[in-house]
């Protein structure tokens, strides 16, 4: 399906009056902010017994939408302040096992890593995810998300955050100047830390 370079800022929401304010938003500073859509998002992680994949530095997730199933690889680059530069291989997938999946380089690089070992769950991390496309002169820079996870399925709320991604169209100029609009009106705190690391250490 896809390998791209992923680019984004990520910030803790310490409270739930201030994530349901930014829900609200319809411009920040200089940018106009359209919702794109809601979802419910299951995130499978999965690797072999002596965890390999980790072990070549990548976490490997199975995600569950509301209307597809997708592969992706991510490498565990670690993050500069607030902003997250990594890999990311991801294919759409069928099927409950991988030898069921079409070819893809997620699945060729996934198998160049664990050879014949099968893989096996790890953990999993239940969000709902609500989508803006921030847009500055009718184009869209980024795309924020607003997260309320978990880590175990069920009403409890683990955490809140936001996530802005560049698109094509971005650069790291634009979300800069995102980000200290945010941070102007929030004082938000950088989020160093995956999602992937945070479940991490708490399934060691």
């Amino acid at each position: 399906m896809s390998r791209n370079a992923e680019t984004e800022a990520k910030f803790i929401i310490p409270n739930p009056q201030i994530f349901a304010a930014i829900q609200t938003l319809d411009r920040l500073g200089q940018f106009q902010l359209e919702p794109l859509s809601t979802q419910t998002v299951v995130d499978h992680y999965v690797d072999t017994a002596d965890k390999l994949v980790f072990q070549a530095n990548y976490a490997c997730r199975i995600r569950d939408g509301e209307t597809k199933k997708k592969l992706t690889l991510k490498s565990l680059t670690a993050a500069t302040s607030h902003i997250h530069a990594r890999l990311e291989i991801e294919a759409i997938i069928t099927g409950d096992t991988p030898a069921e999946w079409a070819d893809s380089e997620a699945k060729r690089t996934l198998f160049e890593i664990i050879q014949t070992e099968p893989i096996q769950p790890w953990f999993t991390i239940y969000q709902t995810r609500q989508k803006f496309a921030v847009l500055h002169d009718e184009q869209q820079l980024m795309e924020l998300s607003l997260d309320a996870v978990a880590h175990q399925a069920g009403p409890i709320v683990d955490y809140y955050e936001l996530e802005a991604e560049l698109t094509d169209l971005g650069t790291e100029a634009n979300l800069l100047a995102f980000v200290t609009a945010l941070q102007q009106k929030w004082s938000l705190q950088p989020q160093p830390k995956s999602k992937f690391e945070r479940a991490l250490a708490l399934n060691q």
